[in-house]
């Protein structure tokens, strides 16, 4: 039986905890999001409420805690905030910072490929803030488009944290192989089950930056476990395949980024957006006095 949820007039109106429901917004693997006015903050926010049929599972219900849990360890301005953690008649919610614009799924559906200088600072404004995270011991394990959102003034900002883990966590492979997090972006110590760092999201954001530039994802397939071999066993493909025009210091970036090993990536955030920072530097035409 379908949760009320899949209606999206089903709340608009309604109370739900300390928000009145205005829009639907959205609905994920766990949960239902809908924009809100908080009746204490007086401020719009982003109510994300778990779905019902999860509500009795207490290990969604612990991956639902964990991303409040996680994000609220976070402050940046490029990482989604959390207002409020509660229940509601047996459903959690948060209570996010609500950002007004679109996702990074969106943008590359209506207007991929993206520009380079666009797509390399996206990617720069995206590692700043995973050097946040990975500072604070946090690694998101999805980085993906559909986790990145651009607000209409231009501010992008890191959302979903309902994957994180501390640096170092080793997840214990599913018995049906099920890989958690996107098979399309997920790196291959993630699908490996060995222990993930600041590199996994260095290769998940690699990917989002391959699909920005071409239009297309590197690894492609008929279901989701011919995709995960891909990303363990293929040669990874060369962006100019799809955008000769590329410069090479921008195709080996996005190759490094891919590297199968974690040691033959970027080492941490930082270096990485030092790296595109330098390409930028190298690609702006430059302004004279």
């Amino acid at each position: 039986m379908m949760s009320m949820d899949t209606n999206r007039h089903s709340r608009v109106g309604q109370t739900f905890g300390k928000c009145t429901i205005l829009k639907y917004i959205g609905r994920g693997g766990m949960g239902t999001v809908w924009l809100a006015e908080h009746l204490f903050l007086r401020r719009q926010v982003a109510i994300k409420i778990l779905h019902n049929d999860l509500s009795s599972d207490p290990e969604e219900m612990a991956r639902f805690e964990r991303e409040a849990i996680a994000a609220a360890r976070l402050d940046h301005e490029n990482i989604v905030r959390i207002h409020d953690v509660d229940e509601e008649h047996g459903r959690p919610y948060i209570v996010n910072e609500y950002v007004d614009g679109e996702d990074l799924e969106e943008l590359i559906r209506k207007r991929s490929p993206l520009p380079v200088l666009r797509a390399l600072d996206i990617t720069r404004v995206v590692a700043k803030a995973l050097e946040h995270s990975h500072a604070a011991g946090v690694v998101h394990r999805d980085i993906k488009p559909g986790n990145i959102l651009i607000a209409k003034d231009g501010r992008i900002k890191i959302t979903d944290f309902g994957l994180a883990r501390e640096i170092g966590h080793r997840e214990v492979p599913l018995e049906d192989g099920t890989v958690l997090g996107t098979p399309f972006f997920a790196s291959p110590e993630q699908i490996s089950g060995l222990p993930a760092d600041g590199r996994t999201d260095i290769y998940s954001l690699g990917v989002t930056l391959y699909t920005m530039l071409t239009g297309r994802r590197p690894f492609s397939g008929r279901s989701p476990d011919s995709v995960v071999k891909k990303h363990l066993n293929s040669p990874r493909p060369s962006p100019r395949l799809w955008r000769p025009a590329l410069s090479r210091p921008v195709e080996l970036l996005v190759q490094k980024m891919m590297s199968v090993k974690p040691a033959d990536r970027q080492p941490n955030a930082k270096a990485l957006r030092h790296e595109i920072e330098l390409i930028l530097r190298q690609l702006r035409p430059r302004v004279k006095k």
